[in-house]
């Protein structure tokens, strides 16, 4: 199931300057942690794909 940032608006009204607009890769979510490979796989099957509509930093 793909969720469009159009049918869940923000809670936080982000300035444009955070616009990101990336997908994030799945293995960048596991692999630095500490999950069994039943774990991992589960993620792989379930999670479609991770879209960053906003992102936060001190220099964009």
């Amino acid at each position: 199931m793909s969720v469009s940032p159009a049918q869940h608006p923000a809670l936080i009204n982000y300035p444009k300057q955070a616009t990101f607009g990336r997908v994030l890769p799945k293995n960048k979510i596991y692999e630095h942690s500490r999950a069994n490979t039943r774990l991992k796989d589960l993620f792989v099957e379930q999670v479609e794909q991770i879209d960053v509509a906003n992102k936060l930093a001190r220099n964009y």
